[in-house]
């Protein structure tokens, strides 16, 4: 509504609350006001007692607006509630009687580049043209019309705090001291929603789907308040056919048309509210393309199967074991083919980090010395970084089946490969029983048994998984903690960074 937009034009100069004196008579006709006998329109509330007592104060403006706000102040607030909607509206109306609309629409572009004085004269000259008794009816009430709207964009500012801090409510105290820190410091609200992007997707794809379904809900009552019965409906209908991008241009004109402050929040409740619907579809087109690109020798089928089972939250394990079953089964020209793609995409981290010789050297000694290929794959991992070399390493167990054959274990590399499992096996159990303090008897024997079984290591961590996923959240949070400090120490190196990696997915 016209009349709403330029409340909130004028809600920053002072010039906007003297409309509010006018809200009791603007409802009037061309007539003079003389005897003041149809001001109870405006507010028909007044009980007929209080209607008598105000009689005599009729042409004393001040003294009459006192008496008033004496007895409103004394409804109930949800009555006040009600009529201040009304009164907001009628604070502002006399500035339609005065002004074009080209006239009222400068005074939009004043206020949406923030040069207040000028805005103030405009509206000091409009008011100007008003009758005399009108004017100082307008003056009058001034003081009160400016602390109407002030409450209001009060109110609207709460509102969205309130919203905030919904949106931040899972997070944890650490990360909610980080976000205050970086806001303390004067970072951008892009980087802020970054940050709080970032710990959103750290945590568990269950717990992220209940939280994107609450925050949907949030959005919705949000935007709800601010937009147009049809524009909801047009919104919904997009949402439905899968046009999100269409809904945002809806939005970004309901949000046109607010101004200042209610503006700039509505702005930052779109970007927020865009992360919501928006997370899962990110991941899932990334996940996609991946899945085309790296596995495109897979069937429709097959593929299809690998997306449903990234986007239902299955353990990476899983994954792995699932593609490596389809990359068996193929068989011929086109089995060797994947093979040899899958081989490629696996290693190709080396190029960054080990010349076209020493690859070269690699594949050959592949041909007669699988212990001593290995051994060379981890010294080129140790010249990446921290993060892409605990990337490789997990990995490493797929690939390696990959490019030795599920069963490496047979003529004379027998002895090493057995020697190697002892010592892997050894390993384990140890960090098992050192880092992983907060697991039953049960479990930790329940992940001994696997990792005797000689499953690889991935299945150990889709069990941890497991059990940690369904620990109350502020243990989780603790854990966390603990594994990032341990990883720091050569004993927890790969054991806790490949924990800390998975649990934070």
């Amino acid at each position: 509504m016209k009349a709403t937009g330029l409340l909130l034009l004028l809600a920053i100069a002072v010039i906007q609350t003297q409309a509010r004196s006018y809200r009791w008579r603007s409802n009037r006709s061309s007539r003079e006001v003389k005897d003041g006998s149809d001001s109870w329109e405006m507010h028909d509330w007044l009980t007929a007692e209080q209607k008598s007592e105000l009689e005599p104060l009729k042409h004393k403006p001040a003294e009459f607006r006192d008496k008033v706000m004496t007895y409103y102040k004394q409804l109930p607030q949800e009555k006040q509630d009600e009529w201040n909607k009304f009164y907001k509206k009628e604070c502002v109306s006399w500035i339609k009687e005065v002004a074009s609309e080209a006239e009222i629409e400068e005074l939009k572009q004043l206020k949406a580049k923030k040069e207040k004085k000028t805005l103030e004269s405009k509206v000091l000259e409009y008011r100007a043209r008003l009758p005399e008794q009108k004017r100082k009816m307008v003056e009058v009430w001034e003081d009160n019309c400016r602390e109407l709207w002030k409450d209001e964009l009060s109110r609207k500012r709460r509102d969205i705090d309130k919203n905030f801090e919904e949106f931040t409510k899972w997070m944890t105290a650490e990360q909610k001291k980080e976000v205050s820190d970086m806001k303390d410091a004067g970072k951008s609200f892009e980087e802020l929603r970054e940050k709080t992007v970032k710990y959103f997707e750290a945590l568990p794809a269950e717990k992220q789907q209940s939280l994107k379904e609450e925050f949907k809900g949030k959005c919705k009552e949000f935007f709800k308040k601010i937009s147009k019965p049809e524009e909801l409906e047009k919104m919904k209908a997009l949402h439905e056919a899968g046009n999100d991008a269409e809904v945002r241009t809806v939005l970004k004109g309901v949000i046109g048309r607010l101004s200042g402050d209610e503006q700039k929040l509505a702005g930052k409740m779109e970007m927020l509210c865009t992360d919501v619907y928006a997370v899962k579809t990110k991941k899932r087109r990334d996940i996609d393309e991946k899945i085309n690109k790296r596995l495109s020798w897979m069937s429709a089928d097959q593929k299809e199967e690998i997306k449903q089972m990234y986007a239902s939250g299955k353990p990476q394990a899983d994954i792995r074991a699932k593609i490596f079953e389809y990359l068996s089964a193929l068989e011929g020209p086109a089995g060797i083919a994947a093979k040899e793609k899958t081989q490629k995409e696996c290693y190709k981290w080396m190029e960054d980090v080990a010349s076209a010789e020493e690859i070269a050297a690699l594949h050959k000694m592949h041909e007669t010395d699988h212990a001593g290929c290995k051994k060379k794959v981890r010294e080129f991992m140790g010249r990446l970084s921290a993060d892409r070399r605990d990337e490789v390493e997990k990995n490493l167990p797929f690939c390696e089946k990959v490019w030795y054959g599920e069963h490496d274990h047979h003529g004379h590399h027998g002895h090493h490969h057995r020697r190697h499992l002892a010592v892997r096996r050894r390993r384990h159990l140890h960090a098992i029983d050192k880092f992983l303090d907060w697991l039953t008897p049960e479990q930790k024997t329940k992940l001994e048994d696997i990792e005797k079984s000689g499953s690889h290591f991935d299945e150990v961590i889709a069990k941890v998984k497991e059990f940690y996923s369904a620990l109350p959240e502020e243990k989780q949070a603790e854990l966390k903690a603990n594994f990032k400090v341990q990883e720091m120490g050569w004993t927890c190196s790969h054991y806790c960074g490949c924990l800390l990696e998975e649990l934070e997915q």
